[in-house]
C-alpha cells in the first residue's frame, strides 16, 4: 500500500471504532462526505485490502502494441545503434513515420539494453550574459575529428556562430585548421552579413604570437581584422567560449550520423549536405536575440579589395637586380621598375591562388620561375597533439651513450704530462 493508502485505513478505522465521525474524516482526508461514505462501506466488506488501487499490477490502457515495441528496436538494431534516444526519435517521425514520446523511446531503449544515461560531470564555471545584439561578437573556432568515419581521412569543421542568437553564420569543412580556411570562412560571413564587433577565438597560433619575446609581427589574422576594424578577443579557456565548443558536441554527435546514412565519403559531397543541414539546426537551435537591432557593418571595401586583405601577406625584400625567392619560386620585378623596388621591402600576397608584389601601395609587375627547391610539409598543431594523446606518450629521442674510447671521453694529448 502506499502512503496515501495506509494514511487513508488509520483514518477509516477510526471512523468503524466509533471514535470519529465521518464529517471529521473527511476534513482531515480531503475528501466529500458521500465519497467517505463509501470508503467505510468497503472498508467494512473487505478491511484495508478494499484502499488499494485497482489498476495496480495491470497494464496501461494507453501502452502501445508490443509488435511496435519490436519494430523500434529492430529497426535501432539495424540502423541507428550508436543514436540516442533523442535522434533516433526524431528519425523515426521523419523516415518512418513513426510517432512516440521520446521518453517513451527511451524507457524501450534502457529496458532492452541499449541506452545508459552517460554521468556528467558538473563543473562551476561563472556564466556569461550572451551580448544582446546580432553580430556584436562571433565565436569562431575548428574542431578536428573523424567525420566520414573512415570513409574518407580526418578533417577539421571551421564553424562561426553569433553569440547572441546562438546561429550558426558559417560552417565548412576543410582538410586542417589553417589561417586560410579561417580567411575563407570571414570572407564568406563579411560578404554575407557585413562587419562584425568582433571576434572571439582560442588562443591557436593562427590568432595571436604567444611567446613573450618583446613586440611581435601580428598574425596573418590579426593583421588582416585590424585592416578591417574587426576587434579580436582570444579566450583563456574553453568555457568562455562555450556557445562554439557546445555546437561542436552537437555536430560530432549528429551530423556525423547523416554523413552515415547518406553515404557521403568525400569533402565537396559533405560540404553541400553540411549547408542544407545548417538550415535545419539553426531553425531548431537559434534564439532570438534581445535587441533586434543588427549590429552588423557595412563593408568598407571592395569584394576584390576584401580577398586581398584576406590573403597571406608575406615581407620579402628585393635584391639589388629586383629578385625575390619566395615559396621556391624566383619572382623577378620588371626592369622598368627595378631601380623604384631594389633594396626595399615589398608585400608578398597569395591573392586566391594568384601571388601579387606591393611596393608603398602600388602593384608591381614581375615574373615568376619555379625553383627545384625542397620544402618540408607543415603540419597542425592540433593534429600533432591529437597523435601525441593517441600514442600516450611523447616522442622522445633516443639516448647514445658514447663508447669509452670517444674522442671526448679521451684526455687531450700532453694533458697528463701538463698535470
Amino acid at each position: 500500500m502506499s502512503e496515501r493508502e495506509v494514511r487513508r485505513a488509520g483514518v477509516l478505522e477510526e471512523v468503524v471504532q466509533g471514535r470519529m465521525r465521518q464529517g471529521r474524516a473527511a476534513e482531515v482526508l480531503g475528501l466529500s462526505r458521500r465519497q467517505v461514505k463509501r470508503l467505510v462501506q468497503a472498508y467494512r466488506r473487505e478491511g484495508p485490502v478494499s484502499l488499494r488501487s485497482k489498476k495496480r499490477g495491470r497494464p496501461s490502457n494507453r501502452r502501445h502494441a508490443e509488435a511496435l515495441r519490436e519494430r523500434v528496436l529492430e529497426l535501432h538494431a539495424a540502423r541507428y545503434a550508436d543514436f540516442g534516444p533523442t535522434l533516433f526519435n526524431e528519425h523515426l517521425r521523419s523516415t518512418h513515420g513513426i510517432e512516440l514520446g521520446t521518453e517513451t523511446v527511451r524507457q524501450w531503449l534502457i529496458q532492452a539494453g541499449r541506452w545508459k544515461s552517460k554521468a556528467r560531470r558538473h563543473s562551476l564555471h561563472r556564466p556569461r550574459n550572451r551580448r544582446p545584439r546580432f553580430g556584436e561578437l562571433v565565436q569562431i573556432d575548428g574542431s578536428p575529428h573523424d567525420w566520414l568515419e573512415g570513409r574518407a581521412p580526418r578533417c577539421t569543421m571551421i564553424v562561426f556562430i553569433d553569440d547572441a542568437t546562438s546561429r550558426v553564420v558559417y560552417a565548412r569543412l576543410v582538410p586542417g585548421e589553417s589561417s586560410q580556411a579561417y580567411f575563407e570562412g570571414m570572407a564568406a560571413h563579411l560578404t554575407r552579413h557585413g562587419r562584425p564587433l568582433a571576434y572571439y577565438s582560442d588562443r591557436h597560433s593562427i590568432f595571436r604570437v604567444n611567446r613573450d619575446e618583446g613586440k611581435a609581427e601580428p598574425t596573418q589574422v590579426e593583421r588582416a581584422l585590424n585592416t578591417l576594424d574587426i576587434e579580436l578577443i582570444c579566450a583563456h579557456s574553453p568555457q568562455a567560449k562555450g556557445r562554439v565548443e557546445r555546437v561542436h558536441q552537437t555536430f560530432q554527435d549528429r551530423f556525423t550520423k547523416v554523413l552515415r546514412l547518406q553515404a557521403i565519403s568525400d569533402l565537396p559531397a559533405a560540404n553541400r549536405c553540411l549547408e542544407a543541414y545548417l538550415e535545419e539546426h539553426n531553425r531548431r537551435f537559434a534564439k532570438p536575440p534581445l535587441d533586434p537591432e543588427d549590429a552588423h557593418r557595412p563593408l568598407l571595401h571592395g569584394t576584390n579589395d576584401l580577398h586581398r586583405i584576406l590573403s597571406p601577406h608575406h615581407r620579402r625584400r628585393v635584391d639589388r637586380h629586383g629578385l625575390i625567392q619566395f615559396e621556391c619560386k624566383a619572382l623577378q620585378v620588371e626592369r622598368s621598375h627595378v631601380r623604384r623596388a631594389a633594396g626595399k621591402s615589398v608585400t608578398v600576397i597569395v591573392n586566391q591562388g594568384t601571388i601579387e608584389l606591393w611596393c608603398e601601395h602600388k602593384a608591381l609587375p614581375f615574373t615568376a620561375q619555379e625553383q627545384d627547391l625542397w620544402r618540408a610539409k607543415v603540419r597542425d598543431r592540433k593534429a600533432l597533439d591529437a597523435h601525441l594523446d593517441r600514442t600516450q606518450r611523447k616522442p622522445r629521442n633516443p639516448i647514445v651513450k658514447p663508447s669509452p674510447i670517444h674522442p671526448w671521453r679521451r684526455d687531450p694529448v700532453g694533458k697528463a704530462a701538463h698535470l
